[in-house]
């Protein structure tokens, strides 16, 4: 488990580095709104993470479809509330859109590795 706890941890740190970087890119070079530029982050790299997580940290192999559902399933709720943390952050607490993002991200963290090791990718 410690193994995959690391490469975990490198998975997500190029998640967690791509979902804010490819959210400043939208917003700030291509002009997109500063929700719009977050939820397509989220999205880009909801789909990376499949094949990162599954090949790279759990080291599956085989039909990825019921592995894929399983993801997207709990993959989605997790965006979700992330989102929603995201908005509480930006327009409750007043954070920069960027910290929201990145304390939404942090905070969930812990919850997917769990999820995905225990049930995800068992």
């Amino acid at each position: 488990m410690l193994s995959e706890a690391w490469r975990y941890l490198l998975a997500t740190t190029i998640s967690f580095l791509m979902s804010p970087l490819l959210s400043l890119f939208l917003r700030e070079v291509v002009g997109v709104s500063i929700k719009m530029a977050v939820a397509i982050a989220l999205a880009f790299v909801f789909v990376t993470n499949f094949f990162i997580i599954r090949l790279f940290v759990f080291r599956k192999t085989g039909s990825p479809s019921m592995q894929f559902t399983r993801f997207a399933a709990t993959s989605a709720v997790f965006r979700i509330c992330e989102f929603g943390l995201f908005l509480l952050l930006l327009e409750q607490v007043g954070l920069h859109y960027i910290a929201a993002l990145v304390g939404s991200l942090i905070i969930s963290f812990l919850g997917k590795f769990f999820v995905q090791r225990n049930y995800v990718f068992r």
